[in-house]
């Protein structure tokens, strides 16, 4: 029995249609390579590609969070968080950028292994997607997913900011020159000031 999780920063994408164009040796159908949905399901190949095979019927839940706009509003992010998302990409295209992606890593034989497909679109402060497989005609379970997927995302950032420290540049200090602090005369001062405390030297001397 096998089981994994992959997790995909960004917000997911659906697959894009086949294109046609003519060509002098014949008609060309392509998926364009710059497309979102290409560029999501090349992510997910890599990803999956280092995974465990999977073997016999196989579960697979796809988890899409897609961050709100920039433009909301507080109160309208605060109103749409955690609920449902209704807008593109659709739900099966999702799906098939993600099957496509683990076909092509190889971890299955075909995707017509997949005998339970879940997908759910929610809204959330950044765009993420969880992709959840188990094998062998296994059903989920709260033990198979203990964490959410936000957690996950802040533990997996967080473990980066321990292991790649960031290192910021130093600035050189400025040499501004004696200061009255230090007992010399301020060269930054006015003429009247400099010549005041320069009185204030020679009757102490």
């Amino acid at each position: 029995m096998t089981g994994w999780q992959i997790l995909y920063y960004g917000n997911p994408a659906g697959m894009p249609r086949m294109r046609t164009r003519r060509t002098k040796f014949g008609v060309l159908h392509y998926v364009p390579p710059k497309a979102p949905g290409t560029l999501f399901r090349n992510a997910i190949r890599l990803k999956a590609i280092e995974k465990e095979k999977l073997t016999g019927p196989v579960a697979l839940r796809i988890e899409c969070l897609f961050a709100m706009p920039v433009s909301w509003s507080k109160a309208k992010k605060a109103k749409h968080h955690g609920q449902a998302h209704t807008q593109k990409p659709d739900g099966d295209n999702v799906a098939k950028a993600v099957m496509d992606g683990l076909t092509a890593a190889g971890v299955w034989p075909d995707d017509a292994v997949v005998w339970s497909l879940e997908i759910r679109k929610v809204w959330s402060v950044q765009g993420f997607c969880t992709v959840t497989a188990v094998d062998s005609g296994r059903t989920f379970h709260d033990e198979d997913t203990d964490e959410k997927p936000e957690a996950q995302v802040e533990g997996e950032r967080a473990g980066i900011r321990d292991a790649v420290p960031i290192q910021r540049g130093k600035r050189k200090p400025v040499d501004r020159g004696p200061n009255r602090d230090s007992g010399n005369p301020n060269p930054w001062a006015g003429d009247v000031q400099r010549s005041g405390t320069e009185g204030l030297e020679n009757s102490e001397g």
